[in-house]
Formats: C-alpha cells, sequence, structure tokens
C-alpha cells in the first residue's frame, strides 16, 4: 500500500469528517434558534405577524385580486420573455454580423439596467417622452417591461442549452432534407428547451418575485398584485400581519415550480448478478445507471451499495465512484492521453498507487480485453469497438465492485460488437456485478440473469430475461418486443 493511501486509513475516512462537520453544524443552528427563541417577545411576534383578525379581513381580496394579478402578470412577461429570448439567442447564433450584435446589446442593456429603471421607463418615461400608452394597459406595461428583463436572462439560457445539443442532430436533420430553420425548430430547439427547463423555472420564480416592483406604477384597486396590496394593507392596520400573509401567498405561487415530482424505482441486485435493462428511447434506462454512481443525484429515495446508503448526504461521492466502474455509449476516453495514461490516470490520483503498480495492472486488463499491444496508442488511433474496449479495461482497472455500462454497443459498427460483448461475457463468467442498458436482446437472453423492461421512467416488468423475451406479461413490454425481436 502506498504512502497516500496509509494516510488516508489512519484518521477519519471523507465520511466521517462530513458528518462531524455537520453535527457541528447543527449544533451552533439549534443554539442559534435556542437564543432567539429565549430573546424574543412573542406576544409581540403574535399580535403584528400572526394577526387573526387582520388575517380575517384580508380574505378573499388577497386570493380573488393580488394573487390572481400576480399569477397573471408574471405568465404575461413570462410568455412574452420566452418567445423574445428565443429569438435573441437566434440572432447570437447567427452567421449575420448585425444580428448578434444587435441581440447583444439588448441582452447586455436589459441584463445591466435595474428592473425597477425598465418598470419606470415604460410606465412612466415613454407617456411623457413620446406621449405613447402601451394598449392593454397596466398588464401590457407589465408584460413587455417586465419580459424584457427575463427575456435578457431566458435568452442566454436557452442559447447554451441549444450550444449544448450535440451537432450530430442539426446534421441528422439536414440529412434529410429539412432546411436548416426547419432542422432548428424541429429537432434542435426541442431538444434544447428540454435541456434548459430546470434553469427556466428559476427564471419563472425570478419574475414572480420580480412583479413586487409594479407597485412603482400607482396601481387601482383592482389592478394591486401581492407586494402592493400587503403595502396597503402594512399603512391601513399599521400592522406587519398583510406583509407576512402576502410572503405566504407567493410561496403558494413559487413552490409547486420548484418541486420535481420523479416516478419510484424499487428492485435490487444481487451479488455478481447481471441485470440487463431495456426499453424505448427516453424511457430513463440510462438516468438509472447515472443514479447508481451519482452522476445523476436522486431527489428522493434511496441506493444501496453492498449494504451502504450511497444516497446519505454526507457520503464521500467520489470514494463511491472509484468502487463503481462505468461504461459510456460514446466510450468517453481521455483523447490527449495515450491508452495506458487513459487506465493509470485515477489509479495513482485516487487510488495512490504509484507508477509502477498503476502500469501493471493497466497493462493486464489491456491484455484481458485483447489490447495488450495497443498501449501507447491514443484514442483518435483507435476504431470504435477497440476504444470501448479500453473504456472498459479502464473501469475494470479501479478494481470496482461492480460495473454500468450504458448502451455500450450501440455506438458501434455491427462487426465490432461482437468483440465487446464477448469481454462482457468473460466478465460476467467471472462473477462481476453489472448492470447493462442494451438492445442486444441476445446478449440478455444469454447472459443476464435479470431483465428489467423500463417506460415512462418506470419498470413495467422485470423477470428471467427467457421467460420476458419469450412471453411477456405486459402489453406495453409485448409491443415493444413485437418491434425489436
Amino acid at each position: 500500500m502506498s504512502e497516500t493511501v496509509a494516510a488516508r486509513s489512519t484518521g477519519m475516512s471523507p465520511r466521517q469528517k462530513a458528518r462531524a462537520s455537520r453535527g457541528v453544524q447543527y449544533v451552533v443552528l439549534v443554539a442559534v434558534v435556542v437564543a432567539l427563541a429565549l430573546v424574543a417577545d412573542w406576544g409581540q411576534i403574535r399580535t403584528q405577524l400572526f394577526n387573526g383578525g387582520i388575517i380575517g379581513q384580508l380574505f378573499p381580496s388577497i386570493v380573488t385580486t393580488a394573487l390572481k394579478n400576480t399569477v397573471i402578470y408574471t405568465a404575461g412577461a413570462f410568455v412574452f420573455g420566452l418567445v423574445l429570448g428565443l429569438v435573441l439567442a437566434l440572432m447570437r447564433l447567427s452567421s449575420v454580423g448585425p444580428y448578434r450584435w444587435i441581440a447583444t446589446v439588448v441582452i447586455e442593456f436589459f441584463r445591466g439596467v435595474p428592473a425597477l429603471i425598465v418598470f419606470i421607463a415604460f410606465g412612466y418615461g415613454l407617456p411623457i417622452a413620446f406621449g405613447i400608452l402601451l394598449p392593454g394597459g397596466i398588464f401590457t406595461t407589465v408584460t413587455v417591461a417586465l419580459g424584457l428583463v427575463g427575456a435578457a436572462y431566458m435568452a442566454e439560457t436557452i442559447r447554451a442549452g441549444i450550444q449544448a445539443v450535440p451537432k450530430g442532430q442539426m446534421e441528422a436533420a439536414r440529412s434529410l432534407g429539412m432546411s436548416q430553420g426547419r432542422a432548428m425548430v424541429s429537432v434542435v430547439i426541442p431538444q434544447a428547451f428540454r435541456i434548459v427547463l430546470p434553469p427556466l423555472t428559476n427564471e419563472l420564480i425570478l419574475l414572480t418575485k420580480d412583479s413586487s416592483l409594479v407597485y412603482i406604477l400607482g396601481l387601482g384597486p383592482t389592478a394591486l398584485e401581492l407586494t402592493s396590496f400587503g403595502r396597503q394593507g402594512l399603512n391601513q392596520f399599521v400592522n406587519l400581519t398583510p406583509l407576512f400573509a402576502v410572503s405566504v401567498a407567493y410561496l403558494v405561487i413559487t413552490i409547486p415550480l420548484s418541486i420535481v415530482v420523479l416516478k419510484g424505482i424499487d428492485f435490487h441486485v444481487d451479488a455478481g448478478q447481471v441485470v440487463c435493462v431495456i426499453g424505448p428511447s427516453g424511457s430513463g434506462k440510462s438516468t438509472l445507471l447515472r443514479c447508481v454512481n451519482l452522476l445523476e443525484q436522486p431527489t428522493s429515495g434511496k441506493i444501496f451499495v453492498e449494504g451502504e446508503e450511497i444516497t446519505d448526504p454526507d457520503v464521500h461521492v467520489d470514494e463511491i465512484r472509484s468502487r463503481i466502474g462505468m461504461v459510456f455509449q460514446q466510450f468517453n476516453l481521455f483523447p490527449h492521453l495515450s491508452v495506458l495514461r487513459n487506465l493509470t490516470l485515477a489509479q495513482q490520483r485516487v487510488k495512490g498507487r504509484g507508477k509502477d503498480e498503476a502500469a501493471e495492472i493497466a497493462r493486464a486488463n489491456l491484455a484481458k480485453v485483447g489490447l495488450a499491444e495497443r498501449e501507447d496508442a491514443y484514442p483518435a488511433h483507435l476504431s470504435g469497438g477497440q476504444q470501448q474496449r479500453i473504456a472498459i479495461a479502464r473501469a475494470l482497472s479501479m478494481d470496482p465492485d461492480m460495473m454500468l455500462f450504458d448502451e455500450p454497443t450501440s455506438a458501434l459498427d455491427p462487426e465490432l460488437v461482437g468483440d465487446v460483448l464477448g469481454v462482457m461475457k468473460d466478465l460476467a463468467k467471472e462473477g462481476m456485478t453489472m448492470m447493462v442498458v442494451t438492445h442486444e436482446m441476445g446478449f440478455a437472453r444469454e447472459v443476464g440473469d435479470k431483465l428489467v423492461f423500463m417506460d415512462g421512467g418506470v419498470i413495467v416488468e422485470e423477470g428471467d430475461p427467457v421467460r420476458v423475451l419469450g412471453d411477456p406479461q405486459h402489453e406495453r413490454t409485448r409491443s415493444f418486443l413485437s418491434k425489436v425481436l
């Protein structure tokens, strides 16, 4: 054992340090809360924040007027901002220089100017300077002013989403005869919005809160939104209860926007078992695998590996990942490193192995996958099948407790698939615990101990591969298999 590893083993583990640190934070937090509770004037708090009589007088107007108007203002601004943001994002990506310059100026201007100034400009500046009143009254003014601010931020988010869509998607659409515009609308933009949905949700929450700036426009009784309603109540009752009530109303709007509902997955993999996961594209197969090694963080539920809960907030994530090997669909070798260095890098940096020990283990695994003679080659000089076998050897060099395979043969030429599947079969014979997302039904039937069919983010059917493939019990499973077998 190297000195690095030995040093790690003598003190507290990273997980123990994290747990101790969280314990100290909890103690400090409890102490602060207790201290505040002891010095607080609870009678005054009840009178000023939770006055039941005042709360009763706020209803139903707080819902039928203030809450409703806040939702309407926010929705109008978000829709306007989303459309304008998409246009600005496409202009920023345009090959036409003036489009890029105009979009850049608009985005930087409205990101740099406070939203309050924008409200004043459209509410008072336009009518005074140009005699222009926007049609639609206060709703249009709020929609345009708040929407422009939101569009500046959404444009950059959408642009990042478009750039995150693989270039091959546009090429595939163009190869089918689509124009660039049609390919962008039909193929690229829908994928981009799926990528940027979480940050766009955050932008909607921010717009909801920024709608509080509408008060500067001097609203009439029927146009009040939550903050204006709260300010009016504060002046009327000389009490903070109306502001507390509208704060709760804001939470009623924003909390549902921040909740993502994930569908439950409940199954287990025994040691030495090979579990094959099949299903249509978008069914959640790859996401399931990525949750197992925490590349995707589950928002609820628990995952256990060898009895240890890896979803524990105190767990040392990198240590967990070092014990779970993963092979990706697109190989993901490090292109600037030789084959041997691809296999020794993490061994030395993570496992703390010496250079010679890491090289010896790497060469043994290269021999296992039949590529011992390619240790000095670089990934660009290897075929797809060779790169995937190198990726398997790289994962094995970390001595994993289990292996995850995310469609390892889907990116390969048919004649190269056999070599990769052969290596995987050998691993299964050696007793390696494996989860395999695959479309290779023959491999699943021959090697798999359990077959899991997923659709829509849930497990529809699972069982013995021969039974599931030969006599599926669920109609959705039968429909899927009828198209792939």
